[in-house]
């Protein structure tokens, strides 16, 4: 197998987990013609059709599905090959990192990021940013080492991990007269602060009242979760949290947390990172010692 055919196989591999040329192509960084023609040159090599158009997408032959997962293995292993860079010294490492995120996720990760660094890598220093609405772009120009956050769009050279889920619970004065029982009818004529780090309006939230009939009054549009505490903590505000920073925020301000009333979808929180830092041994070492630190943040959302 040349280089060619190893080409092809990772379009292949890609298109059987998006079902579409137009979004491998733009993932992998190469044509719509390109990966059609990867797709092509596989179906002849392989003597399938592989993927089927059914409406608008491609849906996978059953040869298909049962190549994808010794494809993943054998593509894996030849990329395993190529990860183990130079030996290098943690202590003597001197690197600035870029890592980008919410001001609640720095609550929640950056001291246990901080000492393991004062650890491991006395060296290494650490300058945290706000997402934005551009963080992808940052990462494509490797402005951005590692970004954590909800959801990430997908562009060419990006990677993504999901590494921790989390569910939005309410908060509100300790003296809110809500506080003991909160119907749906009354959540919704409440005072809301709305919490939007990309600067855009509305959510999830108005989504879920919109079905049931409900609309909400959003005071106060934030871009950070300190400030939406800060203002629910001084007033008859209200607004909703993950629940991993809000139980931390309680412990430090007159706010109780309680459940909505009404079923919201929990949310999945991933890191994104530029392809070409996959392969990069301190990067390697320190999405590790990110990832690390959201497992042991979110240990008690799993209790």
């Amino acid at each position: 197998m040349d280089g060619i055919e190893f080409s092809h196989l990772r379009v292949l591999q890609d298109l059987l987990r998006t079902h579409s040329t137009t979004v491998t192509a733009r993932r992998l960084g190469c044509t719509q013609s390109s990966a059609s023609h990867s797709l092509a040159r596989m179906r002849t090599r392989f003597g399938d059709p592989l993927l089927v158009r059914i409406g608008r997408s491609l849906s996978p032959t059953r040869f298909a599905e049962e190549l994808a997962p010794r494809l993943d293995v054998a593509l894996g292993q030849v990329a395993a090959l190529f990860e183990d860079g130079p030996a290098f010294s943690l202590h003597a490492l001197e690197r600035t990192f870029h890592l980008a995120g919410t001001d609640f996720s720095e609550l929640l990760l950056l001291p246990l990021i901080v000492a393991r660094l004062a650890r491991e890598a006395p060296r290494v220093d650490l300058v945290c940013s706000a997402a934005g609405a551009d963080v992808e772009r940052r990462i494509q120009d490797r402005d951005v080492d590692l970004a954590f956050g909800t959801s990430f769009r997908d562009r060419a050279g990006l990677i993504t991990k999901k590494v921790a889920v989390d569910e939005l619970v309410l908060i509100m004065h300790a003296r809110h007269p809500l506080r003991t029982r909160l119907r749906l009818e009354q959540y919704a004529a409440a005072g809301h602060v709305l919490v939007a780090p990309r600067g855009t309006a509305g959510g999830v939230i108005d989504v879920v009242l919109e079905r049931l009939g409900q609309t909400r009054r959003v005071v106060v549009r934030v871009s950070n979760f300190m400030t939406a505490a800060a203002l629910v903590a001084d007033s008859r505000l209200i607004t909703a949290l993950p629940r991993s920073v809000a139980t931390r925020l309680a412990r430090r301000l007159p706010i109780v947390v309680r459940p909505l009333p009404f079923e919201v979808p929990s949310f999945t929180f991933a890191l994104a990172w530029n392809e070409q830092l996959s392969r990069d041994a301190a990067h390697r070492w320190f999405r590790g010692v990110v990832e690390a630190a959201v497992t042991t943040a979110f240990e008690p959302r799993r209790r």
